[in-house]
């Protein structure tokens, strides 16, 4: 089982800044409570560009966080848990926005190649399978063969 935590409130023209802690901070820590109880260990947490602030346009998951806003600031102490809840018990994958793309991509691709994978061991195993069975067929071939001819001579 997954869970996949999209949640968050994201608009500037929220009146109510509390709003922002509520829902992607403490929503985050409800999300890991709960997968927790349901030993769910599996959480792909999307996050936002907003935690790196004015950065520059190359900005990566290695560059360093530095939110202006409320936004911002509430989606990185959301990681900040996400991260402590990888590292206590849930195999987690975090996920800022800008790089979400790429990461889906890797995730497609290796999702890809262990189908390709899994499809070839399936069809290994269904040759020699069947080998076996030409085999099985082949003998009992040679036998009617060799039984007739001794039934004959």
């Amino acid at each position: 089982n997954i869970v996949v935590n999209l949640a968050a409130v994201h608009r500037d023209d929220i009146k109510d800044k509390n709003e922002y802690y509520r829902t992607n901070v403490v929503g985050a820590i409800n999300v890991i409570k709960s997968c927790e109880k349901k030993k769910i260990y599996r959480i792909v947490f999307v996050s936002s560009v907003a935690v790196y602030g004015f950065a520059k346009p190359n900005a990566d998951e290695n560059t360093t966080p530095n939110p202006f806003n409320e936004y911002g600031k509430t989606k990185l102490e959301a990681e900040k848990n996400i991260i402590r809840a990888n590292q206590e018990f849930h195999k987690v994958i975090e996920i800022r926005k800008k790089n979400a793309e790429e990461r889906i991509r890797q995730l497609k691709n290796q999702a890809e190649k262990d189908i390709k994978n899994a499809s070839v061991k399936i069809a290994i195993e269904s040759v020699e399978k069947l080998f076996k069975n030409i085999k099985h067929i082949i003998r009992m071939f040679i036998n009617v063969v060799f039984s007739i001819f001794i039934f004959y001579n």
